[in-house]
């Protein structure tokens, strides 16, 4: 055999293995999505769902949805444990319906659809599900955690008309809560 042939033979193998490889490559890059952005605190973090942001406002955080209508919204907050926060106080809290004040000014007294608890990562939260708790209209859900040092809440909020176009953002969010604190 000669040098054309071998020239022409290992051409042809580096030429296919480049093509195999490129091709390959396209096929990852369109099947496997990109992870998810994250919510990161110094106490907890979770998975964003996609086109969902986070901004600091005081002592609060805010998650809203990018696109619109804007018919969702998540609040965490978090604070040093104090004597009173307990998973007692807080499924007792979440048990009792509240009562606000409606844009016209009526009294709105809110639903408590239901409270338990759920297990997220090893921790014990205490759950709440409440309609027109914060907002008239809104469904709110509720998840409460206290660990050895903090007390974190967040909550879930979503117009009742939208409420289940949102309910897998959502739990996007609380399946992949993961807290960085001690029990």
């Amino acid at each position: 055999m000669n040098k054309q042939f071998w020239f022409s033979f290992l051409t042809a193998a580096v030429l296919t293995a480049a093509m195999l490889s490129a091709a390959g490559s396209l096929v990852a890059w369109y099947a496997a999505p990109p992870p998810p952005e994250r919510f990161i605190s110094s106490v907890f973090e979770f998975d964003l769902p996609k086109d969902w942001t986070c901004i600091r406002e005081g002592t609060e955080t805010i998650c809203r949805s990018d696109s619109s209508p804007k018919s969702a919204v998540c609040i965490l907050t978090m604070k040093y444990r104090g004597p009173n926060d307990t998973p007692e106080a807080y499924t007792k809290h979440l048990s009792t319906p509240k009562e606000s004040k409606s844009r016209d000014g009526s009294l709105v007294k809110s639903e408590v659809v239901r409270v338990g608890n759920r297990q997220i990562k090893g921790y014990t939260w205490i759950t709440g599900l409440h309609f027109q708790s914060e907002v008239t209209n809104y469904f709110t859900e509720y998840l409460a955690v206290v660990t050895s040092h903090v007390a974190v809440l967040i909550t879930f909020s979503a117009h009742k008309d939208s409420v289940e176009k949102h309910r897998m953002e959502f739990e996007t969010m609380i399946s992949t809560l993961r807290v960085h604190q001690q029990l």
